[in-house]
């Protein structure tokens, strides 16, 4: 979340004469961060118990902002808001102020979050009225004025907001909305059915655990992108054919070590037993090739950020009705469901390589991934994803965050390491979710 405060606070580092919708304000954390962008903000937010906490907030930072104590939906109507309470095991400010966990009221009946978060009480509700963002943006005068950000924290309800906010969103130039992988909500939708409900084009700003800012590509694409590092591996892919030939032989290296030392360990048998897998930053396909031929696998699809690297992999490695390869980024959540998800040499380009580990996970029971081992950060980074090493590995790297099934370390030779010519070392880990 951090992060995409940076981003607003780099791009709007001399406004204040934002117009900023909020949606989901809650006690006004977000809404205090916000302001100093707004020349006009307005907050909606549903729950009768952080409404007045809200107001308090308001009141102390001298800025144009109308509080509407109403929910955002697809349609005006009265509606049920389910109320959420609970004391939570660990710290919480707001509590303070709230004497009980109010962030997780919503529309939407609980489901997954019942069990992800037990000590959250669904046990009451309350009668609230329910606006369409495009009504109420009608009725206000502001049918017409250009929307720079529109911030939601709805609980599960965004396709419902979106759905009745198809004329704002033509006039939004920022989108930010958690999401969930996971069904938290009862018909909560994917993040890949948030951005279909979006009308135009929209481009990614920034993805982080489950929040993401997106940016309307009819205001412009200078903070928008497939990937942060999508260029770069494009522009790499795309350099004269000596390079393209130096980066297959690594590739082919690379991915016969990695098939030879998962022979002698238990991640063979992960690989042995696998209907399907999916592999990401598959790069020039090599690897996804290999376990072609040696596992008995029935699809494989391999994946990379790089729109040229796939068209470069089809044509290297080919396609059938076992193996196939797609453009996409790791840290967006992949709908289908594998046996065993891979990547190699690809986490330690990630500052947050943990939230990689996750989306695998989510695709995957399991996972193997392949990453150098006490190796040094170095310099050339450019951004999530980008060139340069910016996050080393060792062997309890992982084992707080998820059950660690093997560890295998073995050298490479798929480039040299020192002057003296020395093979660098590579840990190829098997993970699971931690029971």
């Amino acid at each position: 979340m951090s992060d995409i405060y940076e981003i607003l606070s780099s791009e709007f580092k001399d406004r204040s004469d934002l117009l900023i919708i909020e949606v989901g304000a809650h006690i006004g954390s977000d809404t205090e961060r916000l302001s100093r962008y707004a020349g006009k903000m307005i907050c909606f937010e549903p729950d009768p118990r952080n409404v007045p906490l809200l107001r308090q907030k308001i009141a102390s930072l001298s800025k144009d902002i109308v509080v509407v104590d109403a929910a955002v939906g697809a349609e005006c109507a009265p509606g049920e808001l389910i109320l959420s309470s609970g004391t939570p095991p660990y710290q919480d400010n707001d509590i303070a102020r709230t004497t009980q966990h109010t962030a997780s009221s919503s529309l939407k009946r609980p489901k997954e979050h019942l069990v992800k978060f037990p000590w959250v009480k669904f046990d009451s509700s309350a009668k609230v009225n329910i606006v369409s963002m495009d009504k109420f943006m009608s009725s206000d005068g502001l049918e017409e004025k250009p929307i720079d950000i529109l911030w939601m924290d709805v609980q599960g309800a965004e396709l419902d907001v979106l759905s009745g906010a198809q004329e704002a969103l033509r006039r939004t130039k920022l989108l930010y909305t958690e999401f969930s992988s996971d069904e938290m909500y009862e018909g909560q939708g994917t993040i890949d059915q948030i951005w279909a409900a979006l009308p135009g084009e929209w481009g990614l700003v920034d993805i982080i655990g489950d929040n993401v800012l997106l940016q309307n590509k009819a205001f412009g694409t200078h903070l928008s992108h497939d990937s942060y590092a999508q260029k770069h591996w494009d522009d790499r892919y795309s350099e004269d054919e000596k390079n393209i030939q130096y980066a297959s032989e690594m590739a082919k290296y690379l991915s016969e070590d990695i098939i030879r030392l998962s022979g002698a360990s238990s991640i063979c048998g992960e690989f042995s037993s696998a209907r399907s897998i999916i592999e990401f930053g598959c790069g020039l396909g090599f690897m996804a090739k290999k376990m072609k031929v040696r596992y008995p696998a029935k699809r494989i699809l391999a994946t990379d950020v790089s729109g040229k690297a796939i068209e470069l992999a089809k044509h290297k490695q080919g396609e059938d009705e076992v193996l196939s390869f797609r453009a996409h980024d790791v840290r967006i959540p992949i709908q289908e469901k594998f046996d065993v998800a891979v990547a190699c040499f690809l986490l330690q380009l990630f500052r947050r390589p943990f939230e990689v580990v996750d989306r695998m996970l989510e695709a995957a029971p399991s996972c193997v991934i392949t990453v150098p081992y006490e190796q040094p950060v170095t310099d050339g980074y450019s951004d999530e994803g980008g060139q340069g090493h910016v996050y080393t590995f060792k062997t309890n790297t992982f084992s707080d965050r998820y059950e660690v099934r093997d560890i295998v370390i073995n050298g490479t030779h798929g480039w040299k390491h020192s002057s003296k010519g020395e093979p660098p070392l590579q840990a190829t880990y098997l993970l699971g979710k931690k029971p």
